[in-house]
């Protein structure tokens, strides 16, 4: 689901950190971008300003030009699934981000298909999935990576891909200002000196009435200092919404509690 988000943010932030570019490099959209029917803050918020003042104009259709920091905003932040397919559509699609990922050495995880994509096929959700285990080692590799995040490591060995991008700790900062999911894996820390960074992903529900999946994936920095990272996908729950959620709120409270016993 909306967990592949990070992935993208990390293949678009080394695309433009390779190439010595700015996260203020914008992207032109138009309306055909901001595609209706789908989860999309960013297009909420740009139609309510087009109908108040205009954005700029193509015609006399819409056109406006959004920095990628905002888009990666929406992404990480929000989950905009508009704002998702924008950064593929300009930065080579789900196969450049899935070949990225396995350039740094990940594997049990795929990204073939576009939000849209998704959205136009529900069955096409399968074909974008992960372990557990592999979304939390890239998450640890990036967390160890980033000179500036508490869980840096000097003596882990890292590709020298990941160690370069110069935005990562962007990354990481606007995942812990993630406004979704906070019934999951930060319900538990609410009320503690813990932080947490994560991105969430949500499914719809299938023929059968079940949530495909409903995942989510953080890094949390203990009050001492200390950082573990925790991923916990529910795939195919017959439960609701809040109780399979109520699910992974329960992992996170059970893996905080045993970190902070062996402080």
């Amino acid at each position: 689901m909306s967990v592949m988000k990070m992935h993208q943010a990390l293949w678009v932030t080394d695309s433009l950190s390779r190439a010595g570019l700015p996260l203020e490099t914008c992207i032109d959209i138009t309306g055909d971008d901001l595609k209706s029917g789908t989860y999309s803050p960013l297009r909420d918020s740009l139609t309510a300003a087009w109908n108040d003042t205009g954005c700029g104009t193509r015609g006399n259709g819409f056109s406006c030009r959004i920095p990628v920091r905002t888009l990666l905003r929406y992404t990480l932040q929000l989950s905009d699934n508009n704002a998702c397919d924008i950064l593929f559509r300009h930065f080579s699609g789900p196969s450049a981000t899935d070949t990225y990922i396995r350039g740094l050495g990940i594997k049990g995880f795929s990204v073939k298909v576009t939000e849209d994509q998704m959205h136009q096929d529900p069955g096409l959700c399968r074909k974008n999935w992960s372990r557990p285990s592999s979304a939390a080692r890239l998450l640890w590799m990036m967390v160890s990576a980033d000179k500036d995040s508490p869980g840096c490591r000097s003596d882990t060995a890292l590709p020298s891909r990941l160690a370069g991008n110069r935005y990562l700790d962007f990354i990481l900062r606007t995942m812990m200002e993630c406004t979704t999911g906070q019934d999951r894996l930060a319900a538990p820390l609410s009320g503690t000196d813990a932080l947490i960074g994560h991105k969430t992903g949500t499914g719809d529900t299938d023929g059968r009435g079940r949530i495909i999946g409903l995942n989510d994936i953080g890094f949390i920095v203990l009050p001492d200092g200390r950082v573990y990272a925790i991923a916990v996908f529910v795939r195919n729950s017959e439960e609701t919404p809040a109780r399979t959620a109520r699910i992974i709120a329960d992992i996170s409270e059970t893996v905080y509690r045993q970190m902070i016993r062996n402080r």
